[in-house]
């Protein structure tokens, strides 16, 4: 009784610090992401991951490359978070990602190794809509993957100490 009591509450404190370091790193990057910094966004990103194993920070580091223009990485990154998280509730819209991604990189062609930045075609046709989704997009989105977590956890959200600004 009273051990696995102890036990239980020791391991909800445990999953709690865990939960909070995964937030702090996860606000870190999108924070960076906001203020434009992508490729330290990535990095934080990767970090997170590979400090977490949290597949969401996969998804985000998906995210941070495509906004720099780093199409194979970005698709290297939703890949791995589809088969770190295959069960996830967005996976059917990151597959759509994946796909179009692909697409855009079949039809892109490789530019020239001794061409100028400035050669025709190398910035692509669509501009500024490659970046992925606006910030605001990917906030909402990480921050309900964090609440789904946390709920499958049995963490209740007040815990998480999530603010309606962190989200708004």
């Amino acid at each position: 009784g009273g051990a696995a009591l102890a036990g239980a509450q020791a391991e909800r404190r445990t999953d709690a610090r865990m939960l909070d370091a995964i937030r702090e790193k996860m606000q870190k990057g999108e924070s960076q992401f906001v203020a434009g910094k992508y490729r330290e966004s990535a990095k934080t990103f990767e970090d997170g991951y590979q400090e977490h194993r949290y597949p969401a920070f996969l998804f985000n580091a998906g995210v941070a490359y495509q906004s720099i223009g780093d199409r194979p990485k970005a698709l290297e990154r939703f890949r791995a978070y589809v088969a770190a998280d295959p069960g996830a509730p967005d996976v059917d819209k990151v597959k759509e990602r994946i796909a179009r991604l692909e697409t855009e990189l079949a039809a892109t062609p490789a530019p020239a190794t001794d061409a100028g930045a400035g050669a025709a075609g190398d910035a692509g046709p669509n501009g500024v809509s490659d970046a992925g989704p606006p910030p605001e997009a990917a906030r909402s989105w990480w921050v309900s993957y964090l609440a789904q977590q946390a709920n499958t956890a049995g963490v209740a959200l007040a815990e998480l100490a999530i603010t309606p600004a962190q989200v708004a």
